[in-house]
Parts: C-alpha cells; structure tokens; sequence
C-alpha cells in the first residue's frame, strides 16, 4: 500500500476518534499498559464494563490473545 493511502486512512481514523469520541463515554488504554501490566488494565475495564469476567476467569484467553513477543518482549503478567 503506498504510503500516502496509508497517512490518509490514519488521518481519518483520527478525524473519526475527535469526532464521535467526546458525545461517548470512553476509557483509554496504552498499548504498553495492556503489555506491562495487563491485570491493572483488566481491573481499568471492569470499572468501565462490569459486566465483563474478572482477569482470573480469562486468563488463558487474555494469554493467547496478546502475542507473547511483541515489542521483542518474552513475558507478560
């Protein structure tokens, strides 16, 4: 994909997010946050979404959800 399609379909992602973001409520997570410390970020959505499982009944589906060795890490908590 050239890159000029690429910038363009960033920028109306972004023009999308300024735009519908503030009339919704919305909770903001940090890539490094989900990698680093995944069970705060668990606990952050549970506050958001109670409705979702806690940490302790997904767990093994959080694992296999994030790839292990992203950003060259071979870890995650």
């Amino acid at each position: 994909m050239p890159r000029e399609k690429i910038i363009f379909a960033i920028a109306c992602y972004l023009k999308a997010i300024e735009r519908y973001v503030p009339a919704q409520d919305f909770i903001e997570i940090d890539f490094n946050d989900v990698v680093h410390d995944t069970v705060g970020v668990v606990e952050r959505l549970r506050v958001f979404l109670p409705e979702l499982k806690p940490y302790e009944m997904v767990l093994e589906e959080i694992q296999t959800f994030i790839d292990k060795n992203l950003k060259g890490l071979d870890k995650i908590k």
